[in-house]
């Protein structure tokens, strides 16, 4: 192949790798601002060398990825439908970041496509058992270790800045990022599409290199938009409206995105030369990306009721609020005995149930804070599950409780179904951490809620709540007695389950697993449509198959 062949691309190959890579900080501009000039663009056809530290030294040549070739992809196209995709989803974080990819790999799977969930070993057992592929990438202890930060000290707390963007973090993510990428070139599967975690950072810079089409998705804004803040600033407000209000709304997501670039930079330049045989990126290429300013960010998807966030964003940004991803409840699912009993029991005697569960969060001093729970259940004085973990089902204070009140309305849990709970006539109010999916899950069973928030979008969703009658949000570290006269004073507010009712239906209706499988089916035949005919020549995505190198 020459460089004057007519159907293909003249092959670049860029400069020979060494042990430093350029910090981010310091790559040259050109003249249109993108980082480098327009010859070096295109992609290399370079054998990438691994020298990971904890990783064992190996090649990664195009051979060993395998990507549906456009010939292939062509063949089956047509307007009207759209083939079988084998579709590479990655995410990280905690069960609350996992369970949406989860139910939207159920639905992929009932529309004949062929997910593979890439994420932490933790979870294997909880995705093998819904019948999806996993892929281990690693980074179960530094996922811990970071929502224990933000517990602590917020998602804007000088000590969590600085832990994410110190060696320590970096360590997971390089992890992380490494487990993606062996995950993708050697596997037994062609891969057809990307489905990533936005914060993961790494989406953009796969798809590139694999020349595959790519969404990102993320469980709060993290695009410009007028009408809520950054989630790092933790604020309540909800929906602005005043000018000011909204000019500092959008100047807070573009500091979100910079804090970004800035800690972790310097760490994908350095992951894109050594790993992925690509150049690094300048300050504003890279800043564009995190934005979504640039066509290379692709779309991006929120598991996102619009009833409860009508949100809109800048324009030119490819952004869509798909609907809450509802997980499905296993048909053959039986709760313990002591749950039926306590349901029963309240159920004869015309009682309401009080679910109390904060999900993942870590209890940072579990003697006080479950002494603080254990209070709250006895001033409310209702039927109650509480859910608290594995790791603290067996602390000497809840089996001191449970010794001490044998036979007594509440139960404690491991974890629980929301989608078989929350919707029971005996449930009676959702008192929670406020993540997104319980917070879309509580609404959808129509239920009030009240939110103890932790850290990020937390407090936002306990100020929709508030904004919508729906329920609220109390101050960070409400507990005891105070928790206890909230619980009692959102079970009693006038319309508030009327709203429920009437918000709840509407969230409930709108499908966002099967909307999301029809975004990512529209976003591959448009992906299609633009490169049908064409034949390129890039490291990744249509080399296997040509002669390329």
């Amino acid at each position: 192949m020459t460089a004057g062949d007519n159907n293909v691309e003249a092959v670049h190959r860029p400069p020979a790798y060494t042990q430093h890579t350029p910090s981010i900080h310091s790559t040259k501009m050109s003249p249109d601002g993108s980082g480098w000039s327009p010859a070096h663009r295109r992609r290399s056809s370079a054998t990438v060398k691994t020298d990971s530290p904890g990783h064992a030294r190996h090649s990664s040549t195009i051979s060993d990825i395998t990507v549906v070739s456009p010939a292939e992809a062509a063949a089956q196209f047509t307007n009207s439908s759209t083939p079988p995709l084998t579709i590479a989803i990655i995410t990280y974080g905690s069960r609350g970041d996992v369970q949406p990819y989860l139910a939207l790999a159920k639905t992929l799977l009932s529309h004949k496509h062929t997910p593979v969930l890439f994420t932490h070993p933790k979870y294997q057992s909880l995705i093998e058992e819904a019948g999806v592929e996993f892929v281990s990438i690693g980074g179960d202890e530094g996922t811990e270790e970071l929502y224990a930060h933000m517990v602590k000290y917020g998602l804007s707390g000088w000590k969590t800045l600085g832990w994410m963007g110190g060696g320590e973090y970096r360590k997971y993510y390089d992890e992380m990022w490494e487990g993606a990428w062996s995950g993708l070139i050697h596997s037994k599967h062609r891969w057809s599409f990307l489905l990533t975690h936005h914060l993961l950072l790494l989406g953009p810079h796969l798809a590139e290199k694999l020349d595959l089409p790519h969404i990102s998705i993320q469980h709060f804004p993290v695009h410009s938009t007028p009408l809520l803040p950054a989630p790092f600033l933790e604020s309540t407000s909800y929906i602005a409206n005043n000018r000011i209000t909204r000019l500092l709304n959008k100047l807070s997501f573009r500091c979100f995105a910079y804090g970004n670039v800035w800690q972790h930079g310097d760490a994908i330049n350095a992951f894109r030369v050594r790993r992925l045989g690509m150049r690094p990126l300048g300050v504003r290429e890279m800043w564009h990306i995190m934005c979504g300013y640039e066509k290379r960010a692709g779309r991006s998807m929120y598991p996102m009721s619009p009833t409860l966030w009508p949100l809109t964003f800048k324009k030119g940004m490819d952004v869509v609020l798909t609907g809450h991803w509802d997980t499905p409840v296993d048909p053959d699912y039986e709760p313990s005995e002591n749950i039926k009993a306590l349901l029963a029991k309240a159920s004869d005697r015309g009682e309401e149930v009080v679910y109390l569960g904060f999900g993942s969060m870590p209890y940072l001093d579990p003697e006080h804070q479950l002494h603080e729970l254990i209070t709250c259940i006895r001033e409310v004085a209702k039927p109650m599950i509480v859910g608290i973990g594995k790791e603290y089902i067996q602390n000497p204070s809840i089996t001191s409780f449970r010794d001490s009140h044998e036979g007594a309305d509440v139960v404690f849990v491991e974890s629980i179904p929301h989608g078989w709970l929350f919707p029971r006539e005996e449930i009676g109010c959702i008192v929670h951490h406020g993540g997104s999916g319980t917070t879309h899950a509580a609404i959808c069973a129509q239920k009030p809620s009240l939110i103890v928030p932790h850290f990020g979008d937390q407090f936002a969703n306990g100020g929709m709540l508030r904004a919508l009658k729906l329920g609220w949000g109390v101050p960070k570290g409400t507990t005891g007695r105070a928790l206890a006269k909230e619980v009692e004073r959102v079970m009693t507010e006038e319309g508030v389950r009327e709203q429920c009712a009437v918000v709840g239906a509407k969230v409930k209706g709108e499908d966002g697993c099967t909307k999301a499988v029809g975004e990512i089916e529209e976003e591959w035949a448009k992906w299609m449509h633009e490169r049908e005919g064409k034949r390129r020549v890039s490291f990744g995505g249509w080399a296997r198959g040509y002669d390329a190198v």
